[in-house]
């Protein structure tokens, strides 16, 4: 685990990608201490596999930060998939088929017959079939651009939400070990690999492994929206050793290894993996 002069490792190259990493933090409780286990060789193998001292800490120069951020991202509020009118389009004509198939039956049968009369002069049925499709082409475009300017709207109210929200999570300092020593670090300078050190009431930015844990608890309620009821767990390394970002220290301390930032964080996922059976309060 440690380094054989004692100090943190020095650069060189990962054996572990962002999303092997993403993969471990998606699972919970005994079958994540299993994961780490078989296939990283266990905690000590997690750390050597991202060149870190579970003692001593990563080298906190600038070129060790910038290549991890680089290659397991920043913890930075990642952006969101901004609506596109394309895609409003595609959604808007399937969901007006129906009536675009009715039209374009009435253009049909009006190509089959032989003649319209229109403003006093004999005009073939095809030119009012191609005039169907016009109209039903722009019915689409209107229901699309409508339905785009929906999608816009919610877009921008969900984002505004969710920056005020991690601006809350991102905007304290954490207690890390860097370079063998303690150190406080801004939560967005925070990079994988990182030793943190946390204790009662603080509220987790990024996703971590357990290293050492003394009567830990963790609210994890924020994690699982989808439940009304509070959800505090007992966290352990050999029973339950993940944390994430979002989740909040309600007893005890503990030191992580930070393992997923930023957009990788389970917080992010779109469909979270249902929560490990609570322990008793």
């Amino acid at each position: 685990m440690a380094s054989g002069n004692g100090s943190p490792r020095s650069s060189g190259d990962y054996e572990v990608s962002a999303e092997e990493l993403v993969d471990l933090m998606s699972l919970r409780g005994v079958e994540a201490k299993t994961h780490i286990d078989t296939e990283f060789g266990g905690i000590s193998g997690l750390c050597r596999k991202l060149r870190t001292d579970p003692f001593q800490g990563i080298l906190s120069n600038e070129c060790e930060l910038l290549k991890r951020q680089e290659l397991y991202g920043k913890n930075r509020l990642p952006a969101g998939n901004a609506p596109e009118f394309g895609q409003a389009l595609k959604e808007t004509a399937l969901s007006l088929r129906p009536i675009i198939l009715g039209m374009a039956a009435i253009g049909s049968t009006a190509a089959c017959s032989s003649y319209f009369v229109n403003n006093r002069r004999m005009v073939r049925a095809a030119e009012a079939a191609t005039l169907v499709v016009i109209f039903a082409a722009v019915v689409v475009f209107v229901g699309a651009f409508v339905r785009f300017q929906k999608l816009r709207k919610q877009y921008v109210i969900d984002e505004s939400a969710k920056k005020k929200s991690w601006a809350e999570l991102f905007s304290s300092q954490c207690q890390c070990i860097r370079n063998g020593k303690q150190t406080k670090v801004d939560a967005q300078e925070l990079v994988c690999g990182d030793v943190m050190e946390i204790g009662k009431g603080d509220r987790l930015p990024v996703d971590g492994v357990l290293l050492q844990a003394w009567d830990l608890r963790v609210d994890e309620t924020n994690l699982n929206k989808h439940l009304d009821k509070q959800i505090v767990l007992r966290k352990s390394r050999d029973q339950d050793p993940l944390l994430f970002a979002g989740t909040q220290v309600v007893e005890g301390n503990a030191k992580v290894l930070v393992t997923a930032v930023g957009g990788r964080i389970q917080l992010e996922r779109p469909d979270p993996s249902p929560p490990a059976t609570p322990s008793p309060r």
